[in-house]
Order: C-alpha cells, then sequence, then structure tokens
C-alpha cells in the first residue's frame, strides 16, 4: 500500500518564505542553526556579529489589556543588541508597519531592566522579512527606520525598524560572484523551493556558508510529512485571507462608487432645486408685475365708469 504524502515530489523543499519554516531554519540550537542566523543578520544589518544567543520568543503581558508579543525568533547579539526577527507573508488591513512599531517598542521595553541606567539601554533591531512590497517608491529592498528629527538627527538611536522586501530581489539573476551578502540571502529565501531556480540556490549555497547551513536544515525539515501538513494548512489560511481581503476590496471600491454616484445626485438635486427657486422667484416676479397691471387697469375701468355716470347724469339734465 502505497503512503499518502503531500510533499510534491521526494526531493521537493518546503517554502523556507512561511513563518514556521523561516522561524525553523533561524532557531535551530545547532552550530548550523547559529552560523544560518549569524549570516543572515551579519548580510541585513551590515554588521559583523561574534556571539549571538537566542531568547525566549514570548514576551509577558504587562496587563489584561496588552497586546501579547510572540517572536518568531529573538536573540541577542554580542550580548548588547536585542533582536526579533520576524516574517510576514501578508500585509492584512496595510498596517505591517504600525505592527513593526508595537513590536519594536515591545521589545525595547523588555530589555530595559529595573534598576539599569538610561545610558545603558541595549540598542533593539525589529527585523521584518515581508513577502510583499511595502514601499512601492523605493527600490531598496532592506530599508531601516529610526527616530528622527525633521532635519535628519537621530534622537538616541536606541531602536530601528528593519524592513526586507524579497519581491524586490525577484529579476533576472545577476552573476552570484556579483551580488551581496543580503542579495544572496533574499534570493535563497525566494527561490529555495523552486526546483527551477535550483542551481542558482545550489550556485548560492556554495558561496556562502550560512546559506549552505540554512539549505541544509531546509532539507532536513523538509522530510518531516508533519511540516509539509503545517505547510498546506498555513497556505490555505493565507489563501482564505486574501480572497476575503479581495472581497473586501470589491466591496469597498463598491461603497465608495456608489457613495460618489450619491454625492453626484444629490449635487443634481441640489442645482435642480436652486433653479426651481430661482424660476419660482421669476414667477413670483411676474406674478407681482400682473397684479400690478391689474390693479392699474381696475382703476382706469372705474375711472372710466366714473366719467360715463357724470356723462349720463348731464345728459339727463340737458347739460348737453
Amino acid at each position: 500500500m502505497e503512503n499518502h504524502t503531500l510533499r510534491p515530489t521526494p526531493d521537493a523543499l518546503l517554502n523556507p518564505r512561511q513563518d514556521a519554516n523561516f522561524k525553523a531554519i533561524f532557531s535551530e540550537d545547532s552550530e548550523e542553526g547559529r552560523l544560518a542566523l549569524k549570516s543572515f543578520l551579519e548580510a541585513i544589518l551590515n554588521a559583523k556579529v561574534s556571539d549571538i544567543q537566542l531568547l525566549q520568543n514570548e514576551l509577558p503581558v504587562e496587563s489584561e489589556y496588552d497586546k501579547q508579543s510572540v517572536f518568531d525568533i529573538s536573540c541577542t547579539l554580542d550580548g548588547r543588541r536585542h533582536v526579533n526577527i520576524e516574517m510576514q507573508g501578508l500585509n492584512i488591513d496595510n498596517a505591517y508597519d504600525r505592527r513593526a512599531e508595537y513590536q519594536a517598542a515591545h521589545l525595547l521595553n523588555h530589555t530595559v531592566k529595573r534598576g539599569m541606567k538610561w545610558r545603558e539601554t541595549p540598542e533593539v533591531y525589529q527585523v521584518s522579512v515581508l513577502n510583499f512590497i511595502y514601499d512601492k517608491e523605493s527600490d531598496s529592498g532592506v530599508s531601516e527606520y529610526r527616530m528622527r528629527r525633521k532635519d535628519g538627527k537621530t534622537l538616541s538611536g536606541r531602536m530601528a525598524i528593519v524592513f526586507v522586501e524579497l519581491p524586490k530581489y525577484s529579476g533576472e539573476s545577476e552573476r552570484v560572484e556579483d551580488l551581496t551578502a543580503a542579495e544572496k540571502w533574499c534570493k535563497f529565501l525566494l527561490y529555495a523551493d523552486d526546483s527551477a531556480r535550483r542551481s542558482l540556490v545550489e550556485e548560492i549555497c556554495k558561496s556562502e556558508g550560512g546559506i549552505m547551513a540554512a539549505s541544509g536544515i531546509l532539507t532536513k525539515i523538509s522530510q518531516d510529512e508533519v511540516n509539509w501538513l503545517r505547510q498546506t494548512n498555513r497556505d490555505l489560511w493565507e489563501r482564505d485571507q486574501l480572497s476575503i481581503k479581495g472581497y473586501v476590496e470589491e466591496l469597498t471600491q463598491d461603497v465608495e462608487e456608489l457613495t460618489q454616484d450619491v454625492e453626484e445626485l444629490t449635487q443634481d438635486v441640489e442645482e435642480l432645486t436652486q433653479e426651481l427657486a430661482e424660476s419660482q422667484a421669476v414667477i413670483e416676479e411676474k406674478d407681482a408685475v400682473i397684479e400690478d397691471k391689474d390693479a392699474q387697469l381696475l382703476a382706469q375701468m372705474r375711472e372710466i365708469e366714473s366719467l360715463r355716470a357724470k356723462l349720463a347724469n348731464k345728459k339727463a339734465t340737458g347739460e348737453l
């Protein structure tokens, strides 16, 4: 009897852009996992890292009204920088930037311990790997945001939000030797599960030990049928979310169009009402003129009747 499997082919790999798989690659407590995480963060943050320590990924809530923060991957770099790494496939409600700000603020809040001097406040980085384009006006795939004054002066520089927009790296592949470390990582995450790009991915892996380690972990977790079931369920959920989002956008557009139609009809009614009011004013003005003419005519008729009465009286008395 043939075993049922959700794996499309014996050598197919899981999608590293799905949050559970992404987390499995970079949070594995092994030499390969730490090498992959170190290589990735050095490439994205453009900084050397000598030591990485993984932390618990769930921060305690401060009150019953606080949002629970569960990070995909939480770690410290060289004991002085705290980093949270998120993989995000959907920009639900087009508000991921607000979510990232909240996550960064929450992370900073929980790194400042009781009794710590303000000058000892560590740097925190909220790194979001996005499988969608956040900033359509920029070609840059890696963007860093910090609190700054209007003239560009940084405040304290303790909190940074980094967006890695994977779709911006989906263009025609350059020579691997010409790619930056960040570009190599982004192309690996984009194409690791694409059999048509296997040769490119293999070449990238050979050029960077951290990516090779990540590829090894991805190959290993792709052997587990449970991971394929989890990925399939997640794919279905994301498709449902996209369908719902598309339906809501269509309804929103319909409502906007209907609202515009109502506004146009309201304007037409107001214009017709104005025209009717102006016409009524003209009619009333003409009625007033007619009434005045009628009064003048009546006065003239009365004067004629008076003259006729006088004439008849003179005839009767023989004066005429």
